[in-house]
């Protein structure tokens, strides 16, 4: 059994990317730094971003998210409970490695019982709330079913046997078994208790009315103490795969918690700005985004009365040019757009007031950066730009969607309009949609494939 919050079902396979440059292409790094605070939150925000989308988890965490929109302190009290899970599991860790056999075992048992606790403390922290969301509601009813169950009533019962502080003050029962040459094969603990009347151990075994029982006057000392140190090591042993198959249950659960967080202050930066954000409905082949804008631009000061929103319905057509003056705002267009799909994908609402956006299987972008213009001469930069798009060329396309920002711009290589052509021919013919800002007019005459290419043109994402 493993929750997650993040995934209909949990898989633990390694995630891959689906993001080839789109996080310092959109400089979505900034914007997570503009409303997340918190050094390892953002990390982990980003981290979440950069695998590859899964369709049916998109509505799951929007389920969870609205959840945690509309209960704030909830969010504040499972994140608060759960980084305590975590250290509740490293100071068990750390404490047992330092003890002796018994002593682990009575430091393993208080570790059961405490994730026991833990349970019941968080469907505590869940009561009280109308919930929503499948996640949400499926934690909850696992908590309630499983803290009234017989095998959790039991297992409490079990770590509680463990409260003194050494062996000497139980006594004990063992059950063992010989090999063929008459050798202890195995002992194993069948009854232990609490001794009341001495602190001494008073007996390892007693006799049984069957033949098989041994007295403990027919070993010495130390092999009646071997036999239950190996019974011993055998109840740890069991009760320590008890202790990980629990804390299994829920872990990872405070790193996903982190992403709520993050994403709840994304949408109150955007309240506090006074700009719409919006769930998407992620489903189709079509992109419907309406008054979208780039949250960049609160980031660099702009106001809600600066910032221009733009309707963006593409059609059916799978790709689109987009021409327009210098500093109209086509950078900041394409941002917008790139950053929708990424969010969308990851369950996240979008910079808009509708949307309806594909499903894709993952974003890449190549973007001219001002930088490279001044550290390198045109032909580097251009060789630079190959680079950046074989290796995008050489990934798995199908399903994605490709975002270029001035590529092939050098003047001085006449060859860039076909070299460009061809590319985008190839990303089409992979399977995947792109959306290009440029300057070269010659793709407007002969587009890389005019059955399916747009063209946009003359427009201004920015105020004057």
């Amino acid at each position: 059994m493993k929750f997650s919050l993040l995934s209909v079902s949990y898989d633990d396979a390694e995630r891959k990317s689906g993001l080839y440059g789109a996080i310092p292409d959109l400089m979505i790094d900034k914007l997570v730094d503009a409303f997340e605070p918190n050094y390892m939150r953002a990390e982990n925000f980003l981290r979440v971003l950069r695998e590859s989308p899964r369709a049916e988890n998109i509505a799951y965490r929007q389920g969870i998210l609205q959840d945690f929109l509309d209960n704030r302190q909830l969010l504040d009290d499972l994140t608060e409970s759960f980084k305590s899970y975590d250290d509740m599991r490293r100071d068990w860790q750390e404490l047992r490695s330092a003890l002796g056999t018994y002593s682990s075992l009575k430091a393993t048992a208080d570790f059961v019982a405490d994730t026991l606790s833990h349970f019941t403390a968080v469907r505590g922290l869940t009561e009280g709330y109308i919930l929503r969301s499948e996640g949400l509601n499926a934690l909850r009813s696992w908590l309630l079913e499983t803290s009234d169950g017989d095998a959790i009533r039991e297992l409490t019962e079990i770590c509680s046997l463990w409260s003194r502080d050494s062996i000497a003050d139980y006594e004990w029962r063992l059950s063992i078994s010989l090999n063929e040459v008459l050798r202890l094969d195995l002992a194993s603990v069948s009854e232990v208790a609490e001794i009341t009347e001495t602190a001494l151990l008073k007996r390892i075994f007693t006799k049984k009315t069957d033949d098989s029982a041994i007295d403990l006057g027919e070993f010495h000392s130390d092999e009646a103490r071997a036999m239950l140190g190996g019974a011993i090591d055998e109840v740890y042993f069991t009760l320590t795969t008890i202790a990980g198959a629990l804390y299994e249950i829920f872990r990872g659960l405070s790193a996903e918690l982190d992403f709520y967080v993050t994403a709840v202050n994304f949408v109150e930066y955007l309240r506090k700005s006074s700009m719409s954000a919006v769930f998407p409905s992620v489903e189709g082949s079509e992109i419907d985004i309406k008054s979208v804008y780039d949250p960049l631009l609160i980031v660099e000061g702009l106001g809600k009365s600066r910032i221009i929103r733009n309707d963006f319905k593409p059609g059916k057509t799978a790709n689109l040019i987009i021409r327009g003056e210098n500093a109209a705002g086509k950078t900041g267009f394409l941002r917008a757009i790139g950053i929708s799909v990424i969010f969308a994908s990851a369950g996240l609402p979008v910079c808009a007031e509708s949307a309806a956006i594909a499903h894709f299987s993952g974003v890449f972008t190549q973007f001219s950066k001002a930088e490279t213009l001044s550290s390198l001469d045109e032909s580097g930069r251009f060789e630079q730009e190959v680079r950046e798009l074989s290796e995008i060329v050489g990934k798995e396309l199908n399903g994605a969607l490709i975002l270029l920002n001035e590529t092939f711009q050098s003047t001085s290589y006449s060859e860039a309009s076909s070299a460009i052509v061809k590319v985008l021919r190839r990303m089409e013919n992979s399977g995947a949609r792109w959306i290009f800002v440029t300057h070269l007019s010659s793709l407007l005459e002969s587009p890389p494939a005019s059955a399916s290419v747009a063209v946009m043109e003359n427009f201004r994402f920015c105020a004057t």
